[in-house]
């Protein structure tokens, strides 16, 4: 399915519709809007006063912060210079305006940004870097999803979720055959991959392990940041944050999903042996430094590029 090509369609479509354009940025509001006000509530509920008490002090919190935030850029970096070979300044500054349109306006709208923009810089056929993009998001939802279900392992492993909730024995017959349905799946997946996946099998190798390796590094830093802040706490619970926080990453379409994060953080904080004070605390904090990133560095790139621009009419 070629996903690019169908959001591209879609947004199309939104423009051209005049009540899409005044409708969508309503909607996104009416949404943002109601998360913050659960975030509002939540934290009256635990105390503003704690909350302020427990704001991350140590030094190492942001630094960590700014590590994990080039870690997808980077990542993006590597794995986009093997197939458009264009400047990697131009590249990381692509990177970044994919990344606020897809955190700060709505999902997908950054590969669609990023098309249009590596279309108009390599020369390529549209339809070719709508596959490379497509391709390439593909394989990192295929590498969330494997690291989800590595994740629910340790879950298990951890009991922080009985096995008897996941894999009652009563239905042991049931699992058997959605793990057989799966390796079907999976081995039909692999077989006609060449129907809907265009990139060769070294080439997808070579970015699902870049994939594969950001995502390791990325959730280990989040893990060691979250216990900078609230030291002591148990593995399995941070686990569990990780869990979470895949799977809202993972949600197509939704708007600020760091806030999200926030308010699902803070609720689930009350079902776990951790400080709700200190969750609210560090989630917030992080929350607002990555919104204090993407628009600073997408007001310095936009100038950056009407200065160029400015420069190149005048000469």
């Amino acid at each position: 399915m070629k996903i690019v090509d169908s959001v591209k369609r879609l947004f199309r479509r939104m423009s051209d519709d005049p009540r899409a354009k005044d409708k969508l940025p309503k909607l996104k509001k009416l949404v943002i809007a109601a998360v913050v006000l659960l975030i509002g509530w939540q934290l009256w509920q635990i105390g503003w006063t704690e909350v302020f008490q427990s704001l991350p002090a140590h030094p190492l919190f942001y630094i960590l912060f700014l590590v994990m935030y080039l870690t997808l850029p980077l990542a993006e970096l590597l794995i986009y210079r093997g197939l458009w070979k264009l400047p990697r300044f131009s590249l990381f500054r692509a990177f970044i305006t994919k990344r606020v349109y897809n955190e700060e306006v709505v999902g997908y709208s950054g590969e669609v940004y990023l098309s249009v923009w590596a279309t108009q810089q390599t020369g390529k056929p549209a339809a070719e870097i709508a596959r490379n993009v497509r391709d390439a998001n593909i394989l990192s939802a295929a590498n969330s999803y494997f690291m989800m279900l590595i994740l629910l392992g340790l879950l298990l492993t951890f009991e922080v979720i009985p096995a008897t909730v996941i894999l009652p024995e009563t239905t042991a017959g049931i699992w058997l055959a959605v793990g057989v349905l799966t390796l079907i799946l999976l081995f039909l997946g692999i077989r006609f991959r060449h129907y809907y996946f265009q990139l060769p099998l070294p080439e997808a190798l070579r970015i699902i392990s870049i994939y594969a390796v950001r995502f390791a590094l990325q959730h280990s830093l989040l893990v060691w940041q979250w216990s900078v802040v609230i030291p002591g706490t148990d593995l399995s619970v941070w686990l569990t944050y990780l869990a979470l926080i895949i799977v809202i990453n993972r949600l197509p379409f939704v708007p600020s999903k760091d806030l999200v994060f926030v308010w699902a953080g803070i609720g689930l904080s009350q079902f776990l042996d951790v400080s709700a004070a200190g969750v609210a605390a560090l989630l917030l904090v992080s929350s607002a430094l990555n919104k204090l990133m993407n628009t600073g560095l997408y007001l310095l790139i936009e100038a950056k590029k009407k200065k160029q621009d400015s420069g190149t009419a005048n000469s």
